[in-house]
């Protein structure tokens, strides 16, 4: 007994779990379509597939436009056949012009045990400095534009006198004008 659920997937008949397969002893042959079952009782079971038209069913562009655009799930997917497994370096166009700087490699690098660490003296630091990252030319410039910017700032903190003697000057706001 087993549960089955359609689904709407063109190009499948059928899908099943990996542990009813195994629980039915199930040999499966892809290439003509064919799957055999032993029951419980021990009878074996045949179930032929349908032979498709088209190995690969075909969508055309202006379909998957129209499925991208209602949010469907898309993968882009390209698979070429190689023919040569093994890659020759004579096929590769900048190998073939220089062939004197380019050696044919054995394998991968050995595994190496190696670690990298700078090791310090004792009683000191590393240095935690950030590098200035300017030309001289331009961190002359900025250290004279700070200055005149700090000149300024030493005028406008000075407080202002006014040697007027006994009179008192009242400001009148225009805005405020009641």
């Amino acid at each position: 007994l087993a549960n089955l659920i359609l689904l709407g997937i063109y190009g499948y008949d059928v899908i099943l779990g990996m542990d009813w397969l195994a629980k039915y002893h199930a040999t499966i042959d892809c290439k003509h379509k064919i799957l055999t079952m032993v029951s419980s009782e021990g009878e074996s079971i045949v179930y032929n597939g349908n032979p498709s038209s088209s190995a690969i069913p075909i969508i055309s562009a202006a379909k998957v436009c129209k499925l991208i655009k209602k949010r469907c799930a898309a993968y882009l997917c390209a698979i070429e056949e190689d023919d040569d497994p093994k890659l020759e370096i004579e096929k590769i166009p900048v190998v073939r012009e220089c062939p004197e700087v380019f050696q044919e490699v054995p394998g991968l690098p050995p595994d190496r045990e190696l670690e990298f660490t700078i090791e310090l003296q004792p009683g000191t630091n590393p240095i935690s400095k950030a590098p200035y990252c300017m030309a001289p030319t331009e961190l002359e410039g900025l250290r004279t534009a700070q200055s005149r910017q700090k000149s300024y700032a030493y005028l406008r903190r000075r407080p202002l006198t006014f040697d007027v003697g006994e009179h008192v000057f009242l400001k009148v706001s225009p805005l405020k004008g009641k």
